[in-house]
């Protein structure tokens, strides 16, 4: 028997127009059992598929257990093997499916490894589309409150209800978590179910807008919801084209002399540290609060992340505030320290800070330090060099 004569006569009824996601176990019947009078022999049959796709490989999709496999000599001889495992789905093409496919092609081209496409037509999308979800910050994966919606809407704010984001974003990025993804259901169904409508051009238009909202999230939220909000922390008057950074400029240079020199517990003394060398990038300037604040870079937050950290950021500016107005350490009856000296260049610093309890790795720290310089190196290191180092470890890190 010629198989190409038989590619030539059976191609279409068996393999395109009756085939809607059907089993390779009912074409195998169709080509090997002799009441359909074709009599093919098993052997022969990877070589008919093979010639078939020739033709329509561009537009056919074989899945095994619901997951598109790469068409491969390897797969059809698998297939071979036990055919009732697969399935296949040859796409009825269009004008309309080409454009779309083209526009999904133009959206994630630097995402694309054009050596893909010799597989099939639509894995290589669906797995471009894969790569620039992956490449997302965490972020904008995970969140499920619209701060840029909540400041849009309402401005600076101190307190809100948060408003949950747009549910074809959520369900957007549901669909690519995984790692195997029915490709042709994706592109022809699940996005389509997604973004509510049945017509290519709209899915693309409303792809488009996800994409840039998910793309832009995290510097939408710095530019918008962080920054006027922080602004409002360090000036609350509200001075209306003041910009962050002069904002906390002016507030560091409002306080009092003693309190820039107070040497604070952890965050609030990072934070005048960072006030006092501050430039004029408000993202920057964020996104170092961020760090010092949460520890996290932003890219690593979470919903409730972005209001712990208004909190600790307002705190710790009141309490610098409540410092500034009192000028006084509220420490009960526990010891005061002010230090004074002349740096390089001759100009006087003063440090102030309250004494504090010593107890566990501190209590640690301290007798390993006494140990070191009074025991180890007693008689290698005079007095004054002793008061001189701990001296420098004071101005580096206070």
């Amino acid at each position: 028997m010629n198989i190409n004569n038989v590619a030539t006569n059976y191609s279409k009824p068996y393999m395109v127009y009756r085939w809607n996601e059907k089993s390779f176990g009912e074409l195998y019947d169709k080509l090997t059992k002799p009441e359909y009078g074709i009599g093919l022999k098993l052997e022969l049959i990877p070589i008919y598929i093979a010639v078939v796709l020739r033709e329509y490989k561009e537009h056919t999709v074989i899945t095994y257990r619901n997951v598109e496999m790469e068409i491969t000599g390897q797969l059809l001889e698998n297939i071979n093997q036990k055919p009732s495992d697969y399935e296949i789905y040859c796409e009825t093409w269009d004008e309309k499916k080409e454009k779309y496919i083209n526009e999904m092609e133009k959206i994630f081209s630097e995402y694309l490894d054009e050596s893909e496409k010799k597989y099939n037509t639509f894995e290589y999308i669906v797995k471009a589309v894969h790569r620039w979800f992956l490449q997302l910050p965490k972020y904008a994966k995970e969140y499920k409150v619209d701060y840029v919606k909540i400041h849009k809407k309402e401005g600076v704010i101190d307190s809100f209800t948060p408003e949950a984001i747009d549910q074809k974003i959520d369900k957007f990025r549901n669909s690519l978590r995984g790692t195997r993804i029915n490709s042709r259901d994706f592109l022809f169904n699940r996005l389509f179910s997604i973004f509510n409508t049945k017509d290519y051009d709209k899915v693309i238009d409303v792809l488009k807008k996800c994409i840039v909202s998910l793309d832009n999230v995290e510097y939408d939220l710095i530019e918008g919801y962080l920054t006027d909000n922080l602004k409002e922390v360090f000036e609350p008057k509200g001075i209306e084209g003041l910009t962050l950074t002069s904002a906390a400029k002016d507030w560091y240079d409002g306080l009092k002399s003693s309190t820039k020199n107070n040497v604070f517990a952890d965050s609030k003394d990072q934070l005048l540290k960072k006030v006092k060398e501050l430039g004029n990038d408000n993202v920057e300037f964020v996104e170092s609060l961020a760090k010092i604040f949460t520890g996290l870079r932003i890219d690593d937050w979470n919903d409730n992340t972005v209001e712990i950290f208004m909190k600790d950021v307002k705190s710790a500016v009141d309490d610098i505030n409540d410092f500034d107005e009192q000028n006084v350490i509220d420490v009960g009856d526990k010891e005061t320290y002010k230090i004074k000296y002349a740096d390089k260049n001759g100009e006087e610093v003063e440090m102030t800070f309250a004494n504090q309890d010593i107890e566990g790795f501190s209590e640690n720290l301290l007798n390993d330090i006494e140990a070191l310089l009074f025991e180890d190196y007693k008689e290698a290191v005079s007095n004054s060099q002793k008061i001189a180092i701990l001296l420098n470890v004071l101005k580096k890190y206070c």
